[in-house]
């Protein structure tokens, strides 16, 4: 077994079957007059930075509209980028174990990571991701100068260096740690 690292592209992993993408739903799937006081959490775009999801700007939908839109529905690991606004795109949050079942909102593509992988560490994928220069290759790469926008293609267009798995777990406990400690902090 090889130690070294390897560069892939997310569109690699999404044709060996170890990862996949999923635009977020349509605007006929999901209206204004669908959110809610209280239900289902939605991240929409304004929602996704800095690794994590604010919370203070998920909208709500009932029970019943989240079960119509089953496919669009969070695990923890997915990893949500931001895909339009000058502000958001490129930004990218991974759900965390309490924000299992929320939705994924119109303005975001879920990036998921197979369980049975075996290759891909969805927490070193994560840190990677909100790296400052992956911010900026999503943000050059993005179309449109009013309204930059993010897509399937650009995003499996991105290319990194993929450690073996236990670096990829070490790394990302150290970040992981540090970004806790940063967030304790605020």
């Amino acid at each position: 077994m090889s130690h070294a690292w390897t560069t892939v592209s997310i569109g690699d992993l999404c044709k060996s079957g170890d990862a996949e993408l999923q635009t977020g739903p349509f605007g006929s799937q999901l209206h204004s007059y669908d959110y809610l006081p209280d239900g289902v959490p939605v991240v929409p775009t304004e929602a996704i930075g800095n690794g994590r999801l604010d919370h203070s700007v998920l909208p709500k939908i009932s029970m019943e509209k989240a079960a119509s839109l089953g496919r669009h529905v969070l695990m923890p690991g997915d990893i949500l980028f931001a895909r339009r606004g000058v502000q958001a795109t490129g930004k990218a949050a991974m759900i965390r174990g309490h924000e299992s079942g929320f939705i994924c909102g119109t303005g975001a593509i879920r990036l998921r990571v197979k369980a049975k992988s075996g290759k891909l560490d969805p927490v070193y994928l994560a840190c990677l991701l909100n790296d400052q220069a992956s911010i900026d290759w999503f943000k050059f790469h993005a179309i449109g100068a009013t309204m930059p926008n993010l897509n399937e293609g650009i995003i499996k267009a991105f290319t990194f260096a993929l450690p073996p798995l236990p670096e990829q777990r070490a790394i990302a406990a150290t970040l992981g740690a540090l970004d806790d400690k940063i967030e304790l902090n605020r």
